[in-house]
């Protein structure tokens, strides 16, 4: 026999339920640490813009470049587009050029692009990070104030490139661009210029 105070097993058991999505009627699984992951419409809206937000960059890198970063207005333009180590390697660049009174003829051409993955929120409230892969093809020429060939920039294959993009205070920036090597995935070559 048990004496008094022994614990009583329970013998009531809730019914359970005949088909898991009948208990959690619409419920989607999150798992552990990732509930700063957005919606899908939201995630197709957010790579939307960062994939919009990276062509105006390149747009404005030949701008800029093409006056030999000698434009005010072009090259705030394209330091605005920019953040962390691209920031960094663009004011190298505008410190190198700028001054010299040369200039890049011709530019580049965002081939293709694929999303990737998604970083974490640096804070509460904004977007996760967005990681493409895309192919840069650039067909270009560094040349003196007379017009003089410096050197040429164009390169054999087109450049294949990881890139990190950040909103920050609703502002798309490119973080950073890792080259990859080459040749670019036949993938991003086919995806055109749009």
């Amino acid at each position: 026999t048990l004496p008094a105070t022994a614990p009583q097993a329970a013998t009531e058991t809730q019914p359970a339920p005949s088909n898991i999505a009948e208990a959690n009627l619409g419920a989607t699984y999150v798992p552990p640490g990732m509930d700063w992951l957005p919606p899908d419409e939201e995630l197709d809206r957010l790579v939307a813009q960062a994939e919009h937000a990276y062509r105006a960059h390149w747009a404005s890198y030949d701008a800029a470049i093409r006056a030999g970063f000698g434009d005010p207005e072009l090259t705030e333009a394209l330091l605005a587009s920019a953040g962390e180590a691209t920031l960094e390697a663009l004011y190298l660049q505008v410190a190198a050029i700028g001054d010299t009174g040369r200039f890049v003829e011709g530019g580049s051409t965002v081939l293709g692009m694929a999303h990737v993955g998604l970083d974490p929120p640096a804070a509460d409230g904004e977007s996760p990070g967005m990681l493409f892969d895309t192919c840069v093809d650039t067909r270009a020429t560094l040349k003196e104030r007379d017009g003089t060939t410096v050197r040429e920039l164009s390169g054999p294959e087109p450049s294949f490139l990881r890139v990190r993009l950040v909103q920050r205070s609703g502002t798309w920036l490119v973080t950073s661009q890792t080259q990859h090597g080459t040749p670019c995935p036949e993938l991003l070559l086919a995806s055109g210029g749009a």
